[in-house]
């Protein structure tokens, strides 16, 4: 592992062309997840088909979230594609492919999208409901995106403008007990970002992926973000609102309320003429065990563009376990990566 994390090191800070303009990351989380692919090859007027990739090479990060680190692998590999007619109606499409994850590659979102109104669209099929916003400068995800990000094939009518936000979803699945809904209200003023979430049963996300029937407690996230000139703050909570049963999530011999909260500070600085974030997060855990997420998480992480289309990055992660008895988690661990965009 260690000879391919120094060999992409080695290649990431010996590049002669260190650090191009970094596009601004999207803090809605309306926004689909591969926003930051560059999507092209527009047809005639009327019709639109664009298509585009990203490819992310990475070297050191665990697989799983609990399991031993791994040596230069396929972080993931996304082709995210639109047909859109008359800018009206649009069939959405993401393949994702993730080395050990998903194998073979996974049909991540297919939904169709329609513009009711300049302000108001409809998307109904599989997507990433917009519950919670997951917004980070790190390679790996934060641990509220382990507890709540939730995909299902769902209807999600959204109402839009440039200050403020209103999603309402609803699905039904078998891996909850019943039909499960929620909503996503937020503003944005400028420097101040903010948005509030709920939904009526966490047993819906992916931490819970696999099991079936489950019933568990509404829960609620809540996402404030501060910009000021080259700075970027935010802090985010993800909780259940109540306890899981205990055959469900246990925790000290009764039901779990699991909760996360992440806080990050990124810089964004312009070096010789070009851009580079630098960033540093904190992030704990309650009751999640059950979940194998460690209770209290310490990163930092660089990134820069090396070439058109290709970035790279390198993040220290200290993670500290619920208990100290052995466990992988309380370490250290180094992860680079590089990006590809096509």
């Amino acid at each position: 592992m260690y000879k391919s994390l120094i060999a992409l090191f080695f290649l990431i800070w010996c590049s002669p062309i260190i650090a191009a303009t970094i596009s601004d990351q999207v803090t809605s989380p309306l926004t689909n997840r591969e926003e930051s692919i560059d999507k092209n090859n527009q047809l005639h007027q009327g019709i639109d088909l664009k298509w585009g990739g990203r490819l992310l090479l990475r070297a050191g990060e665990p697989v799983p979230l609990d399991g031993n680190p791994d040596t230069l692998r396929v972080g993931s590999l996304e082709l995210a594609g639109d047909f859109t007619l008359f800018q009206t109606l649009t069939l959405h499409g993401l393949i994702l492919y993730e080395q050990q994850i998903t194998d073979p590659p996974d049909l991540d979102e297919l939904y169709v999208s329609a513009q009711l109104t300049p302000s108001l669209q409809t998307q109904l099929g599989r997507q990433y409901v917009p519950f919670g916003n997951y917004d980070t400068a790190m390679i790996n995800m934060p641990l509220t995106q382990y507890l709540g990000e939730t995909r299902a094939e769902a209807i999600n009518l959204v109402w839009e403008t440039d200050e403020n936000h209103l999603a309402v979803y609803y699905f039904n699945q078998s891996q909850t007990a019943s039909p499960v809904w929620g909503w996503n209200v937020g503003i944005n003023q400028g420097s101040l970002e903010g948005n509030i979430s709920w939904i009526s049963n966490l047993a819906a996300s992916g931490a819970f992926a696999g099991d079936r029937n489950l019933s568990g407690p509404p829960s609620a996230g809540i996402h404030v973000q501060w910009t000021e000139k080259h700075w970027v703050s935010h802090i985010e909570w993800i909780g259940a609102l109540n306890k899981f049963e205990t055959d469900t999530a246990s925790w000290d011999g009764r039901g779990a309320q699991p909760q996360t909260v992440v806080a990050e500070l990124r810089l964004r600085k312009q070096l010789f003429n070009h851009s580079a974030d630098f960033a540093i997060s904190w992030q704990k855990s309650w009751e999640a065990t059950f979940l194998s997420l460690p209770q209290q998480r310490w990163m930092a992480t660089t990134r820069w563009e090396l070439l058109p289309s290709l970035n790279g990055a390198i993040e220290w992660m200290h993670s500290q376990a619920y208990t100290d008895a052995g466990d992988p988690q309380s370490k250290q661990r180094l992860t680079a990566q590089l990006e590809l965009t096509f």
